[in-house]
């Protein structure tokens, strides 16, 4: 039971991780696209 929690928070953080990333990856591709306008 115990083990069964900590993968569910393990999967949380990964989600979360995937999310901070792509957050990143958009804010890199927004300063590029306003360099080149």
């Amino acid at each position: 039971m115990h083990r069964e929690i900590i993968e569910d928070r393990v999967q949380v953080l990964g989600s979360d991780h995937e999310r901070t990333e792509l957050s990143r990856k958009r804010l890199a591709t927004t300063r590029q696209a306003a360099r080149t306008s």
